[in-house]
């Protein structure tokens, strides 16, 4: 084997290196822009848990945010206390 084909394939082998070790090298603007979108979320999250509908599992009935057993079965109501 040749000088020349020893440098190509050593060449190879780094270019190939490089790009499969890219994706596992620490990337801060990737990880700034992940906790951006995590603050997002987080004031959202409230907000849509609060208005919320609640249905009985028993037979799908609404319930009010009161009620502990469904109006329609009297299945007790499982859940957020």
């Amino acid at each position: 084997m040749g000088t020349g084909a020893l440098l190509v394939g050593l060449a190879l082998l780094v270019v190939t290196v490089a790009y499969v070790g890219r994706p596992f090298r620490p990337n801060p603007t990737r990880e700034a822009d992940d906790r951006v979108i995590e603050g997002w979320v987080s004031a959202l999250r409230p907000a849509a848990d609060s208005g919320r509908a609640r249905f009985c599992t028993a037979c799908g009935n609404p319930l009010a945010p009161s009620h502990r057993f469904c109006p329609s079965c009297g299945t007790p109501v499982v859940g957020e206390d």
